[in-house]
C-alpha cells in the first residue's frame, strides 16, 4: 500500500504514454504487473487534441475567472486580430503564456482531485470508483513522443479497467440504478460528479469485476455550485437532446426510457436536499 507522503521512484526506463487526455497523462505502472495505471497532471500541450487557448485557461473560482475574461481573454482575442508583423511577434509570446497557465491549471485540478478521492476514502464512499490511491509526491521519468522527461509531482495510482462504457450501444445492458446511487452517496459526503455525461449516463463509467465504477474522478467536486451548475435545465436538455441523436432508432426507446429516469433522480432540488446529510 502506497501512503500520500510515500515517495514511488523508478528510473531504471521510461514509463511508455499509454494515454493523454486534456488534463492528464496516463502511463502503465510496471510494479503491478498489469493491475495498475499511474496518472499525473497534463503537462505537454503537445499532446493535447488542441492547442491550448484561452478559454482552457479560465480558474474556477468567480473573481479570478471574471479578471481573467476581462483582461487575458480579449488580449488573446486581439493578437490573433493583428497583422503582420505584429502578431508574428506577440503571437509566440502569448501561447507561452496560455500553456503555462494551462499547465497551473491542470495541476492546481489534479490536487483538487486527489483531495476528492481522500475524503471519498475518509467517508467510506471509495467503492464508488475505480480503486485509487493518491501520491503527494513521485519521482519518475516518463517517456514522451518528444523524448524521456524527469517528473516530480502528484501522481494518481489507479486500477486497470477492463473497458468503459464508451458507445450508445452498450448504454441499455449498463447499470443506470447504480450511476444513480453511486452519485446519491457521493452527495450525501460532499462529493460530486461535475460532468453531465457521467452524472445522467454510464458514459465513460469503467468496468470492472466488481460492476460499474467511475473512472473518470477528474470529474469530482466537492463545491455545491460547481455541482448544481452541471446540472443545469439547459444543459441537461441539451445533453439528452446529444444522446438520443445519436442513439440507433432500434435502442432509442429504451435509452430515452433510462435516460429519462436518471433526469428526474439526479436534479439540483435532489443535491440539495442531499448535500453532506451523511
Amino acid at each position: 500500500m502506497i501512503c500520500a507522503s510515500e515517495w514511488v521512484v523508478d528510473r531504471s526506463a521510461a514509463l511508455p504514454l499509454l494515454a493523454s487526455g486534456q488534463t492528464q497523462h496516463v502511463f502503465p505502472w510496471p510494479a503491478s504487473g498489469a493491475d495498475e495505471v499511474i496518472k499525473v497532471p497534463a503537462f505537454d500541450s503537445r499532446l493535447r487534441a488542441t492547442p491550448v487557448v484561452a478559454g482552457d485557461c479560465r480558474p474556477v473560482r468567480t473573481i479570478p475567472r471574471i479578471a481573467y475574461r476581462c483582461t487575458i481573454e480579449p488580449v488573446s482575442a486581439l493578437v490573433e486580430h493583428l497583422g503582420d508583423p505584429v502578431a508574428h511577434v506577440l503571437r509566440p509570446a502569448r501561447d507561452r503564456l496560455l500553456t503555462r497557465l494551462w499547465r497551473a491549471l491542470t495541476r492546481r485540478a489534479f490536487l483538487r482531485m486527489l483531495e476528492c478521492i481522500r475524503v471519498a476514502e475518509r467517508t467510506g464512499v471509495q467503492g464508488v470508483l475505480l480503486r485509487s490511491r493518491p501520491v503527494d509526491q513521485v519521482a519518475l521519468m516518463l517517456g514522451l513522443p518528444s523524448g524521456p522527461v524527469a517528473y516530480f509531482g502528484p501522481a494518481l495510482m489507479q486500477e486497470r479497467a477492463d473497458g468503459f462504457v464508451d458507445a450508445v450501444p452498450a448504454l441499455p445492458e449498463a447499470d443506470w440504478d447504480l450511476v444513480v446511487d453511486a452519485q446519491h452517496a457521493l452527495w450525501r459526503h460532499g462529493l460530486a460528479i461535475a460532468d453531465v455525461a457521467a452524472a445522467l449516463t454510464p458514459f465513460n463509467w469503467a468496468n470492472t469485476r466488481d460492476g460499474l465504477r467511475l473512472g473518470d474522478t477528474g470529474s469530482l467536486t466537492r463545491d455545491q455550485s460547481v455541482a448544481e451548475a452541471a446540472l443545469a435545465p439547459s444543459t441537461v436538455a441539451e445533453y439528452r437532446e446529444y444522446v438520443l441523436a445519436r442513439t440507433p432508432s432500434v435502442l432509442k426507446r429504451t435509452v430515452s426510457q433510462k435516460l429519462d429516469r436518471a433526469i428526474r433522480r439526479i436534479t439540483p432540488a435532489a443535491l440539495r436536499v442531499l448535500w453532506c446529510s451523511g
